[in-house]
């Protein structure tokens, strides 16, 4: 690794979980503020943390799959 930094791979934490299925699956599907709120983000900074969560590679990746999940539903309906 360069700089003797190293890279771990950690599972995604259960409210940055709890983030990505509101913002697939939530009331307010795909509103960054509202999902962070519904996630347990304080009001006062979800719009800000809703808007960073979506840069972070677990979250984007976890939103990537509910994705994938929500398709594959709505497609079998």
């Amino acid at each position: 690794m360069p700089n003797g930094q190293q890279t771990e791979i950690k599972e995604i934490s259960p409210q940055r979980k709890q983030f990505a299925y509101q913002y697939v699956w939530g009331p307010e599907a795909y509103n960054a503020t509202q999902s962070a709120i519904l996630a347990d983000y304080s009001p006062k900074t979800a719009k800000s943390q809703g808007q960073r969560l979506l840069t972070f590679v677990d979250v984007k990746k976890e939103v990537a799959r509910l994705e994938v999940e929500r398709k594959a539903e709505t497609d079998y309906n």
